[in-house]
C-alpha cells in the first residue's frame, strides 16, 4: 500500500522509468541501495519541461531515473533516484545543468522512500530561504531552521488516525480527519505536498479495509473517484468533496462490520469447547467465524465487556481449581489439560492471579 501511495502522488502525466509501478516496487527493496534527493526546476525565466527532460536524460548516469513530483507554472518537481553505494555529487549535476539557465534547489540526501515528502518540503523551503542561482538544503539557511516548520509533514496526526481505525474509533477517526484538512488549509501549501498527504489519508483507510477484509467491489467506485480527485482537481475547489469522500469511506468501513452476522451465544459456545487447547488463540476464533483477528477482539471487548485472553483465562482457572480440589494430579499434568505446555507459564499466571502457587492453593483446600 504504501508503495501505492507513492505511486498515486506522483504527477498524472508521469511517464519515467517505463515500467514505473516495477521501479518503485525497487525503491523498497532493501537489497537496493537507494539514494532520493528532490530538485526543483524555477521555471520563471520560460524553460520548458521538455528541455529539462531532455538535460536528466543526458546528464543523469544509467543507475539514476527521474520521476515527476509536481508542475506548476512556477516550478517543476523531480524525484532524482541513485542507485550503488556512492551518493551522488550534487554540485557536480549543477553544473551540468547550466545551460538551462534556471534557479535550481537541491533537497538533501535521504535512503528511505517514505521521507519524499518531506525532501520535497526541503527543497522548498531551502529555495525560499536563499537568494542563490543554485541553492542546497545543507547549506542553505533554512537548515538552521528558518524554515524548518514551513510545511510539517502530520506524522502524528497519521499514527493517530491508524491507531483508531485499527481499533475501530470511528468517531475519533473523523475527527483525525477534520483535523487534517484544517492543517492544510492553514496555509497554502504545494500542490504535491497536499496531493501526498490526501493520498496517504486514502491509503490508512484502504489498508484498514483491507485489514477487514472488506470486498473491494462495495468501494471501488468511491475509491477510483477520490483518488481522481486528489491527483487532477484543484483543492481549494474539491476539497470540501474529498473529505466527504473520505468520510464515506470509514462510514463504509464502520457499516460493513457493524453488518457482520456473529453471534455472541456461537461465539461464548466455541471458545468454551476449544480454550482448553495449547494451540487456542483470538486468531483461530477469528479465523472460524471469517473474521479478522483485531475484529474478534474488539467485538468480544464490546459483547462481553472483557479481553478475550482474560476470558479465556478464566476459564482455564476454574478448570484448573477443579482439579487442583478434586484430584490429586500433578501441577504439570493440570497444567497440560488447560493449556499451558509450559508448567512455569501456568504457575506464574496462577499466583499472578490469586497471590499463591497451584501447591498453595491445594494445600489451603486440604485444610479446609
Amino acid at each position: 500500500m504504501i508503495q501505492k501511495s507513492i505511486l498515486d502522488s506522483l504527477a498524472p502525466d508521469a511517464s519515467s522509468p517505463s515500467n514505473l509501478q516495477a521501479y518503485i516496487d525497487n525503491m523498497f527493496d532493501s537489497g537496493i541501495q537507494n539514494h532520493f534527493l528532490v530538485l526543483l526546476f524555477h521555471t520563471r525565466s520560460g524553460i520548458s519541461d521538455s528541455d529539462i527532460r531532455a538535460s536528466l536524460s543526458d546528464i543523469l548516469p544509467a543507475n539514476a531515473a527521474a520521476l515527476l513530483l509536481e508542475q506548476t507554472d512556477q516550478q517543476i518537481a523531480y524525484l532524482i533516484n541513485f542507485t550503488g553505494p556512492a551518493q551522488p555529487n550534487l554540485k557536480e549535476i549543477a553544473k551540468l545543468l547550466q545551460p538551462l539557465h534556471c534557479s535550481l534547489s537541491f533537497s538533501d540526501i535521504s535512503s528511505n522512500p517514505l521521507d519524499i515528502s518531506r525532501l520535497y518540503n526541503n527543497a522548498c523551503v531551502a529555495f525560499q530561504y536563499s537568494s542563490s542561482k543554485v541553492v542546497f538544503y545543507d547549506q542553505s539557511p533554512s537548515q538552521g531552521g528558518l524554515g524548518s516548520e514551513a510545511l510539517d509533514y502530520p506524522y502524528q496526526l497519521f499514527d493517530s488516525l491508524a491507531e483508531d481505525l485499527r481499533l475501530f474509533r470511528y468517531d475519533e477517526s473523523m475527527q483525525k480527519v477534520n483535523a487534517l484538512f484544517r492543517s492544510l488549509n492553514r496555509r497554502n501549501h504545494p500542490d504535491f505536498f497536499i496531493r501526498c498527504i490526501l493520498i496517504d489519508t486514502v491509503t490508512l483507510i484502504v489498508g484498514a479495509m483491507n485489514a477487514a477484509n472488506i470486498d473491494f467491489q462495495k468501494y471501488s467506485e468511491l475509491y477510483y473517484n477520490l483518488l481522481y480527485l486528489c491527483r487532477n482537481t484543484d483543492y481549494a475547489v474539491s476539497q470540501k468533496e474529498i473529505r466527504e469522500k473520505i468520510k464515506q469511506m470509514i462510514s463504509i468501513l464502520a457499516s460493513e462490520l457493524s453488518e457482520t452476522d456473529l453471534n455472541t451465544s456461537q461465539i461464548q459456545k466455541f471458545v468454551e469447547e476449544n480454550c482448553l487447547s495449547s494451540n487456542f488463540s483470538v486468531s483461530m476464533a477469528a479465523d472460524h467465524f471469517g473474521i479478522t483477528t483485531a475484529y474478534m477482539s474488539y467485538f468480544f471487548k464490546k459483547k462481553f465487556h472483557t479481553n478475550f485472553s482474560d476470558y479465556v483465562w478464566d476459564i482455564r482457572l476454574q478448570r484448573a481449581k477443579q482439579m487442583l480440589e478434586q484430584t490429586e494430579l500433578p501441577i504439570e499434568n493440570i497444567s497440560v489439560k488447560i493449556g499451558y505446555d509450559n508448567p512455569s507459564s501456568f504457575r506464574r499466571k496462577f499466583k499472578e492471579t490469586l497471590g499463591m502457587s497451584p501447591s498453595q492453593y491445594r494445600s489451603n483446600v486440604k485444610r479446609l
